[in-house]
């Protein structure tokens, strides 16, 4: 699967439009790739031109509407001129209700419950795991979804009984998942960051001893097993054969060990997520 990461700045009035850059992920067999890109064939002199024209048409009353807001001598009167403003971009009819109910995206191309829902560390951030389509999914079919999840949870067959549906009804999967960033990722320390345009990137690049499937059922996955002492103070881990850490090229750099995860369990408690500095 692969999840391309862009970010892309306009500045209205402005002579320097910002480069993009596309942070790749590539993921396979067990490792991720990371790549940035410079997009060098785009004339930003054209591109700023148009932009400017389209930004006009579309915009350009409520950008003056804003402006004359910014005037006003009095905070009612500031509002007032702003409602005016909003009035304005939402009859230029230029936004879409990509988000609703309290944040979840009302218009995807992602599988409901493709990812796990758990609010346990990053795995509803783990992308390999999200069924997306080539088109937009009509309610009808989110709905159907959302029902054949609640239908299968816990029975370990709701991927293939969701793909399987999605054939029926004419969607195409596909092996990419695009999404966006408000930020620039700052870090590959999973353990010394407490931003998510960090995790969100990172946690695609490596596996736990344990994750939550997209049935939300904990499950191994660095780890082939564990088990509990009688008076559950120790739990051992069993940790899967043939492992290994590679390097962003898939070149492997030495086998999984135990100590591996005492190491790292060392460092998460000295770099506390990085809240320490």
């Amino acid at each position: 699967m692969i999840g391309k990461i862009s970010r892309r700045d306009f500045l209205k009035g402005s002579a320097a439009t910002a480069a993009s850059l596309a942070l790749s992920m590539t993921f396979a067999g067990g490792f991720s790739q990371s790549v940035v890109q410079a997009s060098e064939d785009i004339d930003f002199d054209e591109y700023y031109t148009t932009s400017t024209e389209i930004y006009n048409e579309v915009l350009g009353e409520f950008y003056d509407a804003y402006m004359v807001s910014k005037d006003a001598e009095t905070v009612s009167e500031r509002y007032a001129l702003m409602a005016v403003a909003e009035a304005k971009i939402m009859e230029a009819a230029v936004f879409l209700p990509t988000n609703s109910n309290g944040g979840s995206y009302r218009l995807t191309r992602v599988v409901p419950y493709s990812a796990t829902t758990t609010l346990w560390g990053n795995d509803s951030d783990r992308y390999f795991t999200m069924l997306v389509t080539t088109e937009m999914i009509s309610l009808e079919d989110y709905n159907a979804l959302k029902t054949l999840w609640n239908e299968t949870r816990g029975t370990g067959t709701y991927e293939s009984e969701a793909r399987a549906y999605l054939e029926e009804h004419g969607y195409e999967v596909k092996d990419e998942y695009n999404l966006t960033y408000n930020t620039d990722p700052v870090t590959w320390d999973a353990l010394a960051t407490s931003l998510s345009a960090d995790s969100e990137a990172i946690v695609n690049t490596y596996d736990g001893l344990m994750l939550y499937d997209i049935e939300n059922e904990l499950q191994p996955a660095l780890a082939e097993s564990y088990e509990v002492s009688e008076d559950g103070l120790t739990y051992t881990f069993h940790i899967r054969e043939g492992v290994s850490w590679v390097d962003s090229q898939g070149r492997e750099v030495a086998g999984v060990v135990a100590d591996d995860f005492v190491a790292g369990m060392q460092h998460m408690m000295d770099a506390q997520g990085g809240l320490n500095t």
